[in-house]
């Protein structure tokens, strides 16, 4: 009986002893070859990695690659491979690749490794069409030796990223520093006909990206974020410092079109997206989200007057242009925290006539294309820096062509309003106080009709010439026609004034809106007679 178990004590020895150098010489090398085989076959030569160094090991939880000094590179000329896997290049001074499972290489279908890192690498991404995005099953490899790809964890260290526009590997559309990426059971399924960005899975994606810059070639604006972070699993996008500037001076971009356009710069000190399901939005299905932040943006609008409009286009309002984008939007809320809006509307003068909305805070809630339901715009601010208002508009999104909107304005000087009066109409408000302001009213696609009550006192204006000289006897006939004083009832209020205005087509949202309380406000100060000459037809 000792004899028979010294015999097999000795045999399990010589077996492991065996398999210990099988491991040491030989499997690493059959594992290494496998994978080098099963990945050109899959793959087609499209992806190519060249290294200085590489060492490989196998331990109890996996087979190891590591490798410095790495190259890898894509095969952009193979577009029916192209389409379907990412083109990529990078150069890292580290990559591993780490806890390759053994037994699902050599007699399964996946690559499944329990981590990959990549250590500084600068890396190129090309950002391809949707048309780009999907093959036939006919186009794929007849030998399909992988069919999935999983990673337990990858993690890219202080990288840096350039992102290319895959029409045109010239044009570099954007460009980031100190890259730090963290991404959690990510299987990647090569059999899908879809894009990998479609058909890939994972439990978690980290992103941080600082001096993130993109200035396509064919575009009108640049655009950069100083920070970005973005986390998949609390579903959250943090952006710091972001900008949207015009590639060139925006006051020539708004005077050298054929047709009337607006010219925007935008600043924002940051933002903050929650999002309800980033797996929509990933998939280009909708995006769903709890709510969207802005700290402190600044607008600047730039619009010639000169210019002609295109009397052939119709211009949607605000809310009939949410149901006219490619993806349905259901967004519990939109809020705007301390935001400013220079309006600059330039004529033949040297200045612009300026419309300012400053410390301005607002509330949109909810939009939501798919349900179709109405959205609620409460705004609220400083007008022309020198008094309150607040704004609230009502948009259904079932019936568009049925809208509806009230405010107010508070007390403030009419010297105010010289900033956008005086250049734009040689007329120059000299004196008096603009008390308070009321209007509401209702909107249909082009009517807008309103109610509005205006007090004001002491109100003089002046009329200049091109020399911005007073034009003294044209003034004084002037003030002579107008109301020095609002209007009012037996009991010394301030007379309702109705109003109604009809947008052309081609004039958009805001001129319907503003067309309405011009009408309501020359009702208030011009008599009858002379309201029905300057205003009417």
């Amino acid at each position: 009986m000792r004899k028979t178990l010294k015999r097999i004590g000795i045999s399990l020895l010589i077996i492991v002893g065996l398999l210990v150098i099988f491991a040491t010489f030989f499997l690493k090398g059959i594992v290494n070859n496998q994978l080098k085989k099963e990945i050109k076959t899959t793959f087609g030569g499209f992806y190519t990695l060249t290294f200085q160094k590489s060492a490989t090991s196998l331990s109890t939880s996996g087979f190891n690659v590591q490798y410095q000094g790495v190259t890898f590179r894509s095969d952009t000329s193979s577009h029916s491979v192209g389409s379907l896997h990412p083109p990529l290049f990078f150069k890292a001074e580290k990559l591993d690749v780490l806890e390759i499972n053994v037994f699902e290489l050599l007699f399964g279908s996946t690559i499944k490794t329990g981590r990959i890192e990549i250590d500084r690498p600068e890396m190129i991404f090309f950002v391809t069409d949707d048309s780009k995005a999907k093959t036939n099953h006919a186009e794929k490899e007849t030998s399909q030796p992988i069919r999935h790809i999983v990673v337990g964890k990858l993690n890219i260290k202080e990288g840096k990223a350039s992102f290319l526009a895959d029409r045109n590997h010239r044009d570099t559309l954007g460009t980031g520093q100190q890259l730090d990426l963290a991404i959690e059971n990510l299987n990647l399924n090569i059999e899908s006909n879809l894009n990998f960005l479609h058909s890939a899975t994972l439990d978690q994606f980290k992103l941080a990206l600082k001096k993130l810059k993109m200035k396509p070639r064919d575009g009108q604006y640049s655009y950069s974020i100083d920070q970005m972070h973005f986390d998949y699993q609390k579903e959250v996008l943090r952006c710091l410092g972001l900008s949207m500037e015009p590639q060139g001076n925006p006051v020539q971009m708004a005077a050298h079109s054929k047709y009337r356009r607006s010219v925007f710069q935008i600043t924002t000190d940051s933002m903050v997206y929650h999002s309800d399901n980033f797996r929509t939005l990933k998939n280009r299905q909708s995006i769903d989200g709890s709510s969207l932040k802005l700290y402190k943006p600044r607008v600047t609008i730039h619009r010639h007057k000169s210019l002609p409009l295109n009397e052939n286009q119709y211009k949607r309002l605000f809310h009939e242009s949410l149901l006219a984008l490619p993806l349905e939007v259901e967004l519990d809320s939109v809020q705007i925290i301390d935001g400013h809006i220079d309006y600059r509307i330039y004529s033949n003068e040297v200045q612009p006539g300026n419309l300012v909305l400053s410390r301005l805070n607002a509330l949109i809630a909810p939009i939501n294309t798919r349900q179709r339901t109405t959205i609620q715009a409460q705004f609220n601010g400083r007008f022309m820096n020198a008094s309150a208002f607040w704004l609230q508009l009502n948009l259904p999104l079932s019936t568009p062509e049925k809208h509806s909107y009230k405010g107010e304005i508070e007390s403030m000087k009419f010297t105010a309003l010289n900033p956008l009066i005086a250049n734009l109409t040689r007329v120059q408000m000299e004196n008096g106080t603009l008390e308070h302001i009321a209007f509401s009213g209702t909107g249909g696609t082009l009517l807008n009709q309103g109610q509005m009550t205006l007090r004001y006192s002491d109100f003089k204006f002046s009329l200049t010439n091109r020399a911005n000289d007073k034009r003294w006897l044209q003034s004084g006939l002037g003030n002579l026609l107008v109301r020095g004083s609002n209007k009012t009832d037996k009991q010394g209020e301030p007379l309702t004034i109705s109003y109604s205005y009809k947008r052309p087509p081609y004039k958009d949202h805001l001129d319907l809106y503003a067309g309405g309380l011009i009408d309501g406000f020359a009702q208030g100060v011009l008599p009858k007679l002379i309201y029905q000459l300057v205003m009417q037809d």
